[in-house]
């Protein structure tokens, strides 16, 4: 993804008398049909890939207003539902989307869901995981990992996490109280060529009373070289129950240095192929970074907020093998 940020009007010009020319449309309709007719044609130039509309290719949303004559309100509602549906995505405030997929592969309402549920799934198509030690922060220590997730709960929109942190428990387990920090490694591949395809890092807002066990269970299966284990059943054996899922929130991202460091001593252990994840010092790779909560019923018990990043060349090879892509999109 290596092309430049430009964007150029003509492009949408051009592939707009192209699309219209294939579907023998000679217009687009006027408000929500507009925003309808848009997603479209977009969805069509990302797919054919039509010229500039090739992974790694920008969509400017003022460059797009100005080649399809329509305003940038329309044309950003537009964008927005093509990012809902996994084609592109933002990198960071106010600059271009950025193609990510050919095709439609997944939806925020059930990505992180359906990946960080996979581990049977995972386990047929000759994927595992690895776990790292567990590692405990404070919110306000100052390490790389306590920023990462402090920023994420300021600038979140999941309306679970806001209640929980208006809970005065809730505020207490994640403010004032020690964090555990869980550390994963998805890959693909088999023993002789594996591949890190998902870092994950899921921070546990956990009842003090299971704390120690907690701990010691994932010790445990690091040392035992466990591969194949699910956090959900893991603190479901520990009577951590009616858990429910919270939204997930898909941008781009890149690891920290402190977690890249990490990442590279957890992947060095097993043998494991980190590239997609890490790029090079002097080119960090481009990740897609989502969040995903569960939340117990209880603000004081469990909270589990899990931040991870992905290597976007291999979401829709993932959710085509594992069954994931929703018909309906």
């Amino acid at each position: 993804m290596s092309r430049p940020s430009a964007d150029d009007p003509s492009k949408y010009e051009k592939t707009l008398r192209a699309y219209q020319l294939m579907t023998n449309t000679l217009a687009v309709g006027t408000g929500a049909k507009k925003i309808e007719d848009f997603v479209a044609l977009l969805t069509w130039a990302i797919e054919s890939e039509q010229p500039g509309f090739k992974q790694g290719d920008v969509i400017g949303i003022a460059a797009a207003a100005i080649g399809l004559g329509s305003s940038r309100s329309t044309v950003k509602q537009a964008v927005d539902r093509l990012r809902r549906q996994g084609l592109v995505s933002l990198e960071m405030p106010k600059s271009p989307y950025r193609i990510v997929s050919q095709k439609a592969v997944f939806h925020p309402d059930w990505l992180a869901s359906a990946t960080i549920s996979a581990t049977n799934q995972l386990s047929d198509h000759g994927g595992s995981s690895v776990i790292a030690k567990p590692l405990w922060i404070e919110l306000h220590d100052g390490s790389a990992y306590a920023k990462l997730l402090k920023d994420a709960l300021h600038d979140t929109a999941d309306q679970a996490i806001k209640e929980s942190l208006l809970h005065p428990e809730g505020r207490k387990r994640w403010y004032t109280e020690r964090l555990l920090v869980f550390r994963r490694i998805r890959v693909l591949g088999n023993q002789k060529s594996r591949c890190a395809w998902l870092h994950e890092v899921t921070f546990l807002a956990l009842p003090p009373s299971i704390e120690q066990e907690v701990e010691a269970r994932i010790t445990e299966l690091s040392k035992a070289g466990i591969r194949m284990m699910s956090l959900s059943t893991l603190l479901g054996s520990l009577a951590v129950k009616q858990l429910t899922s919270g939204r997930t929130h898909i941008g781009i991202g890149a690891l920290h240095a402190t977690l890249r460091k990490h990442l590279l001593q957890l992947a060095k252990r097993y043998d494991i192929d980190t590239s997609a994840l890490t790029g090079t010092a002097r080119k960090p790779a481009t990740l897609l970074r989502w969040e995903y909560g569960h939340f117990a019923a209880r603000p004081a018990g469990l909270v589990a907020f899990s931040i991870c990043h992905e290597d976007p060349a291999q979401i829709h090879l993932f959710a085509r093998d594992l069954d994931f892509v929703n018909p309906t999109l």
